[in-house]
Order: structure tokens, then C-alpha cells, then sequence
């Protein structure tokens, strides 16, 4: 994906996010099912996952590349993305409990 289509699909997808959460009820920002986040924590934890990404979309090209350097593989569909994400939640779940339990304190 370019940065044309992640900005577009971010634009979707935060869209359908908002017309969802409008028609949540109020209660289900701080109360969620047992063991399980609220509609609050999930969308803090969006506004934290996201706020890297809007950053690094802000910089120049050039810039992320020095920084970086250049991909040695060829650019990834959202699926594959999505696919590798969900991989690595299942390979650190330690990791990803102690996150949990930071954004619970939160």
C-alpha cells in the first residue's frame, strides 16, 4: 500500500468506527464484558496506535527512508498486514497482556 491508500482506508475505517461507537451505549465506555476491554479502552488504545502512524505519514519520504532505510521486500496488501499483526499478537501474548493491564490502569 501507498501512502494515498493508507490514508484513504484510514479515512473509511475511522468513519465506520465513529457511526459505530454514536450507537453504542454510554455505559459501555467504562463497563465491558468480564476480563475484556470497554468501548474507552479499545479507543484509546486506537488513539495510541495511531498517533505514530499520523506522525510518520506527516514526514517526508526522504526523511523516513535515512531514518529507516529502504524496505528489502515488496510493499504488503492490508490483508497481509492485518494477517502478520494478528501473528505476532499470538507469538507475544505476554507482551500483550502487560499492555492490557497498562491500558486497564489508564
Amino acid at each position: 500500500m501507498n501512502k494515498e491508500e493508507i490514508v484513504a482506508l484510514l479515512g473509511e475505517e475511522h468513519q465506520r468506527l465513529v457511526n459505530w461507537l454514536n450507537n453504542q451505549p454510554e455505559e459501555n465506555w467504562k463497563k465491558g464484558p468480564v476480563g475484556k476491554w470497554t468501548t474507552g479502552q479499545h479507543v484509546l488504545h486506537l488513539v495510541q496506535s495511531l498517533q505514530p502512524l499520523n506522525n510518520a505519514l506527516r514526514v517526508p519520504k526522504f526523511i523516513l527512508k535515512f531514518k529507516f532505510g529502504k524496505a528489502n521486500r515488496a510493499v504488503r496488501d492490508f490483508d497481509t498486514v492485518m494477517q502478520r499483526y494478528q501473528n505476532r499478537l499470538h507469538e507475544n501474548q505476554e507482551a500483550a497482556i502487560q499492555f492490557n493491564q497498562k491500558l486497564k490502569n489508564a
